[in-house]
């Protein structure tokens, strides 16, 4: 029965890779596909152990424990000759047993063995790679050894309870130590060499020296503990302890790429900004309540006597309704009277909206003119014809009342004025409300994308 590994709780790898996605979708929404590939070129390599130790130390022994697998061959004449890198992955037993003789007998410095196994613990990112035999700072297993932490985030290193760390050993340890800080030291075969205790706290002092922890780790009671479900015994194996260490050891790096995704997206944000820098101020001016435009259109707005251009013309509809109707007896003129009426009334108030319509027009165009020249280049000049995009469409002639409804001809005419006058001012709220809203939506889309590159920083929880 296999228990799953502990994993890093934070999600740190996951809040990574949405924090890198959302940058590349903005990036390509600003026309930056450069920056966006950088961004997809940053990935998250998992975290990589390297295990260390002389001949006969055990560590081919502690990485089949470890992912619970013979993954890695044990000889009794010969130790590991090439580094052997173990992943998660899918892979038969029988590619473990061809790579064996391979991995034993070793090969040019730069050879080296893949190996896969489909182990809980490697299933978060951990790889471990099974170094060559150590053999002192001046051996070419030794150095080979050293090689691999280049690529790697950390180290175990092997040392049997037969003996205390020898003066070769702890060279080797500050060697380590200079290439990297995530060093742990087991001591294992515990249960092979009775006074094992006391080279574990003769360890721990000089280990103590160097900040090094060190672990203690028995491989058979770790197998017999899992083969008989007694966690009391496995507990006693020492092995959960080097478990919790690698989870450990697994948050912390995950938390630390986090940091450096976030890194980078802050860094492809701050170009995206400087896109924008220079554009900052005139978007601010842009929407500031006496900007020129805002001041174009009112100034326009309130120029159109509304009421005034309805009165003049149906001023002069009425008037010549009078002067029909004083030529002669009005019971006999007004039927042709009332029919002419109506119809010079529907066209005074056509003429009328035409008026505004030619007049809004100007206006618009005055109003783009403005906005364009304060923006510079955040807006481009509105193209195409301007009254077609900016004006009120609304339809030419509002309804127009029958005159046999009205006692007399001036309460009709002040009924078609009122009327009239009411659907113009209506519509020239409607003008102005949508002009504003057009030019101050357009500046504040730019506003709201240096905004939200701003706020783009580092994860909230990366706690180291």
């Amino acid at each position: 029965m296999t228990a799953a590994p502990p994993t890093p709780p934070p999600g740190f790898r996951a809040h990574a890779d949405a924090l890198r996605a959302a940058a590349v979708r903005e990036c390509l929404r600003h026309g930056r596909p450069d920056l966006a590939g950088r961004l997809e070129r940053y990935e998250a390599g998992g975290t990589t152990l390297v295990v260390l130790g002389d001949f006969g130390a055990g560590k081919s022994t502690l990485v089949n424990t470890l992912v619970d697998a013979p993954v890695c061959p044990v000889d009794d004449l010969r130790s590991t000759g090439v580094p052997t890198t173990v992943r998660f992955g899918q892979q038969p037993a029988e590619a473990w047993t061809a790579a064996a003789d391979r991995i034993l007998e070793g090969g040019s410095p730069a050879d080296r063995v893949d190996l896969a196994v489909a182990a809980d613990l490697l299933a978060s990112g951990l790889t471990l790679v099974d170094a060559p035999g150590a053999g002192g700072l001046g051996s070419a297993s030794g150095a080979a050894g050293l090689a691999a932490l280049a690529a790697a985030d950390g180290a175990l290193f092997v040392t049997s309870a037969a003996d205390e760390l020898t003066v070769s050993e702890y060279g080797y340890l500050r060697r380590t130590l200079d290439l990297t800080a995530t060093v742990a030291c087991v001591l294992t075969k515990t249960d092979f060499y009775p006074n094992w205790r006391v080279v574990h706290d003769a360890d721990v002092r000089g280990l103590g020296v160097l900040g090094i922890r060190l672990l203690a780790a028995s491989a058979p009671l770790r197998v017999l503990a899992r083969a008989t479900d007694d966690p009391e015994l496995d507990a006693e194996s020492g092995y959960p302890a080097v478990v919790e260490y690698l989870s450990a050891v697994l948050d912390h790096h995950a938390a630390q790429e986090a940091a450096a995704v976030a890194d980078e997206v802050a860094g492809v944000y701050d170009q995206l900004i400087a896109q924008y820098a220079r554009r900052d101020a005139p978007v601010h001016d842009l929407a500031a309540g006496d900007a020129p435009w805002r001041r174009r259109l009112a100034a326009g707005l309130a120029a159109l006597d509304v009421a005034a251009d309805v009165g003049t013309r149906t001023g002069a509809v009425l008037d010549t309704a009078h002067e029909a109707m004083a030529s002669g007896d009005p019971v006999d003129t007004w039927p042709q009277v009332a029919t002419r009426l109506h119809g010079g009334m529907a066209y005074a108030v056509t003429e009328h909206h035409l008026w505004r319509r030619d007049r809004l027009a100007a206006l618009a165009e005055a109003v783009a003119e403005d906005f364009a020249a304060q923006a510079g280049t955040v807006v481009a000049h509105p193209t195409g014809q301007v009254a077609d995009r900016y004006v009120d469409r609304e339809p030419v002639g509002s309804p127009v009342p029958a005159p046999a409804a009205y006692d007399t001809v001036d309460g009709y005419a002040t009924t078609l004025r009122e009327a009239t006058t009411a659907v113009s001012r209506a519509a020239l709220d409607r003008f102005a409300a949508r002009t504003a809203e057009r030019h101050v939506r357009r500046a504040a889309e730019l506003s709201r994308t240096a905004a939200l590159a701003r706020g783009a920083t580092h994860p909230a929880a990366v706690d180291r």
